[in-house]
C-alpha cells in the first residue's frame, strides 16, 4: 500500500484537476490532502501518518499545481521495488533530465537531486527520517532531503519515459503567495548550505519533532 500526501495549503486554482490527474493509477492507494502552512511542516505530517501510523513502505509527494501522467504511482513502485536502493524517485517536471540508465531492468535516470512529485521509500524514511522544517515555509526542501539521501548511498532518479506539467507556474506574480515564496527562496540558499555543513559531519537523520534539535545542531555544527 502506498499513501499520497497532496498537498493543497492557501492557492487552489488547479486542485481539482490536479488531484484527478493523481487519481489515474491502478495500485492501491490512500490520498491524504494537506492544508497546513509550511511545505516541510507539511510533508511531514502525512510521511508520520503513512510511514508511523500505518505502516505504510512508499509515500508520494504531490503538490496541487502538478498534472501528472496516467500510471504515474505505477512505474514509480515497480522501479522502486526492482531497484533496492531506491531513496526516492520522481516524474521528470522541471531542470535537467540527465541521460537513462537501465538498472536491474528498469530504465531511470539516475541524479542527485530530483523535483517535482515524488515518491519515498521506507527504507529511505527509516534512514534519514524527516524533512527539515528550517526551509519553511517555502525553500529548498527537496534538495536538502536528496542531499541527505545521496549522502547516504541511496539511488535519486527520475522515470524514464513520462513527464508532469507544472500547471501553477507564477514567476513574476505580485500575489501574496508569491511574495511568501519569493521571500523563502531568497534565504533558501543560505540555510541550504549551513545544514550541507552539518550532514557532512555526519548528522543526516532528521525527527519528526525538530525544534531543540535545530537549535543544538546549528549551535554545534552551523557555523563555518
Amino acid at each position: 500500500m502506498t499513501g499520497i500526501i497532496f498537498l493543497n495549503y492557501k492557492r487552489k486554482d488547479y486542485s481539482d484537476k490536479v488531484l484527478h490527474s493523481i487519481k489515474q493509477i491502478g495500485v492501491e492507494s490512500e490520498i491524504l490532502e494537506v492544508e497546513m502552512y509550511g511545505i516541510s511542516a507539511a510533508i511531514n505530517h502525512g510521511m508520520k501518518y503513512f510511514f508511523e501510523d500505518k505502516e505504510f513502505q512508499n509515500v508520494a509527494i504531490c503538490a496541487n499545481d502538478i498534472m501528472m501522467p496516467a500510471w504515474w504511482l505505477d512505474r514509480m513502485i515497480e522501479a522502486a521495488n526492482a531497484i533496492p536502493e531506491t531513496g526516492t524517485s520522481a516524474i521528470y517536471c522541471v531542470e535537467n533530465l540527465p541521460p537513462v540508465q537501465n538498472i536491474n531492468g528498469v530504465n531511470v535516470h539516475p541524479v542527485w537531486g530530483v523535483f517535482g512529485c515524488s515518491l519515498i521509500t521506507r527504507k529511505a524514511f527509516e534512514k534519514i527520517g524527516y524533512f527539515n522544517t528550517e526551509q519553511d515555509p517555502y525553500g529548498v526542501q527537496d534538495s536538502d532531503y536528496c542531499y541527505r539521501l545521496h549522502k547516504t548511498g541511496f539511488l535519486n532518479y527520475y522515470i524514464h519515459g513520462m513527464s508532469a506539467n507544472h500547471v501553477g507556474g507564477d514567476s513574476g506574480s505580485t500575489s501574496d503567495y508569491r511574495k511568501m515564496k519569493d521571500e523563502g527562496l531568497n534565504k533558501a540558499g543560505v540555510i541550504y548550505e549551513k545544514w550541507c555543513r552539518i550532514y557532512d559531519q555526519g548528522h543526516l537523520f532528521f525527527p519528526y519533532e525538530q525544534e531543540n534539535y535545530i537549535i543544538e545542531m546549528t549551535q554545534m555544527y552551523g557555523s563555518k
